[in-house]
């Protein structure tokens, strides 16, 4: 018998040994202790499947919060730069290119966030979840529609002033949502400074209704 063939009946005895070690060590156990041993072990790759899945689904929603944040500052600036002109109040255009500044500073840092926190450079709606771009195409196409209503009908600065400031509240939820969600310290730098600035505009729209009411 040449080495090799020597090595190969040393290892295939070994494995022999070990299969049968470990048969009479489960035949020797109580079929109840055996039962706990296995449900055991099946118990704990369950769970293990269920934290990873939990951890996943936090990233996932901690991810779509600041896609959120990213398509309703996009949109809304889009709408602002749309009706900023046809506003007859010089207070509320100044109003109106005080959030805009806002909303570039958010949109501009919260970009940064998702591509160096979740891996999405250069985003954009067509890579956001379908479900979160479609809610927010939807959410501005109804601003718009309002808006538009209200210049035919000569009401564009009242109706600019409660809609701008109800999604003002709205974006001041998502973020604040988005904040409480994460632990990542520039994303949460980039929440709070933008809560911080949609706040106080907050007070100035508010202010601004007070007089003019």
């Amino acid at each position: 018998m040449d080495n090799m063939a020597y090595l190969q009946q040393i290892s295939a005895n070994n494995q022999s040994d070990s299969s049968k070690l470990t048969n009479d060590f489960f035949k020797n156990l109580p079929l109840s202790l055996v039962l706990k041993i296995v449900g055991g072990i099946i118990a704990a790759f369950i769970l293990i499947a269920i934290i990873g899945n939990l951890s996943a689904s936090k990233v996932k929603k901690e991810q779509h919060a600041a896609e959120r944040t990213s398509l309703r500052s996009s949109y809304l600036i889009e709408s602002l730069d749309e009706t900023q002109s046809k506003l007859k109040s010089s207070e509320l255009r100044q109003l109106s290119s005080s959030l805009t500044s806002v909303l570039k500073e958010t949109l501009r840092n919260i970009n940064s966030n998702l591509s160096n926190d979740f891996n999405l450079a250069d985003f954009s709606p067509e890579k956001s979840a379908s479900s979160i771009s479609t809610e927010e195409s939807e959410n501005i196409n109804k601003l718009n529609k309002s808006l538009e209503n209200a210049r035919l009908s000569g009401t564009l600065d009242r109706a600019f002033r409660r809609e701008i400031s109800f999604q003002i509240s709205l974006l001041i939820s998502i973020e604040s949502d988005g904040l409480a969600r994460t632990k990542k310290p520039a994303l949460q730098k980039t929440y709070q400074k933008s809560i911080q600035n949609l706040e106080n505009l907050q007070s100035d729209f508010k202010k601004y209704r007070d007089r003019t009411n």
